[in-house]
């Protein structure tokens, strides 16, 4: 769905891009616990090793969009990408802390909404 979301994520400089994390060998054993307690399973829209090397907690509700550096941990095939990229795009046009669930905004609500505001 080409809109400013996916412009949003395709112009973040190459260390802030998602990329899957490597976990090193001697973390292995740490990361399969953290997964058990996390009670997720693998998947290719998250960098859960990344969410793991930057010491979230597995037992969090929501992880985070960013881990260590800025570098994005959802994919661009993630299905709340957008949302991560409404805040922040919200927040450098406003400065504040936008969510768009709290105004019951959609990917489509949350493009107009991103239009009006650049445009004001």
């Amino acid at each position: 769905m080409g809109d400013i979301f996916d412009t949003w994520v395709d112009k973040l400089p190459d260390n802030r891009k998602f990329q899957q994390t490597q976990i090193p060998k001697e973390a292995e054993s740490a990361f399969s616990e953290w997964m058990k307690l996390s009670g997720r399973t693998l998947e290719s829209s998250y960098d859960y090793t990344g969410a793991f090397m930057a010491g979230v907690q597995p037992t969090q509700g929501h992880l985070p969009s960013f881990g260590i550096g800025g570098r994005l941990l959802k994919s661009p095939e993630n299905p709340t990408i957008w949302k991560t990229a409404f805040v922040e795009m919200a927040h450098a046009l406003t400065g504040k802390y936008i969510d768009p669930d709290e105004l019951g905004l959609n990917r489509e609500s949350a493009n107009s909404f991103i239009d009006r505001v650049a445009t004001r």
